[in-house]
C-alpha cells in the first residue's frame, strides 16, 4: 500500500471517529442556564420548551432558569410597555451562548439551541 493511500485511510478514519463523537454528543442532554434580564421588578411571561415539551412560566425580573435537553427554546414577553427585556442562554457543555434584548413596547425575546447551533431573535 502506498504512503498516500495510508494517509487517505487515516484521514477518513479520523473524520469518521469525529463524526461519531459529534452524533453521540448530540444525544446527551445538555444543561442550559437561562437568565432573563430587564428593569428590576418588571413582570414577564413566557414558555420554555425542552425536547418538544413546553412549560409556561412567569415571574419578576431578573430571574434564572436551568433546563436540561438536547434542544431548548425559550420565549419571553413583557406585558408592560416600558422597560427593557433580555434573555441570555449559556450551554456550557457545548460551549455555546446567545442573547437578545429589546426595549420595543410589547416586544418579546427568544433564544434557542439545538445540535451545533444557537440563535436568538425578537418578535
Amino acid at each position: 500500500m502506498t504512503k498516500s493511500k495510508k494517509v487517505l485511510i487515516g484521514v477518513t478514519v479520523l473524520i469518521a471517529v469525529f463524526a461519531v463523537g459529534l452524533l453521540t454528543r448530540a444525544q446527551i442532554p445538555s444543561q442550559a442556564l437561562i437568565t432573563i434580564t430587564g428593569q428590576s421588578g418588571q413582570q414577564f411571561t413566557g414558555t420554555i420548551q425542552s425536547d418538544g415539551t413546553a412549560v409556561a412560566v412567569s415571574g419578576i425580573l431578573p430571574t434564572n432558569f436551568v433546563v436540561s435537553g438536547r434542544s431548548v427554546e425559550c420565549r419571553f414577553q413583557k406585558p408592560e410597555t416600558g422597560g427593557e427585556l433580555g434573555v441570555y442562554m449559556k450551554v456550557r457543555s457545548l460551549g455555546m451562548s446567545c442573547s437578545v434584548t429589546t426595549s420595543e413596547p410589547t416586544k418579546g425575546v427568544c433564544t434557542f439551541f439545538s445540535f451545533l447551533k444557537c440563535g436568538s431573535y425578537t418578535f
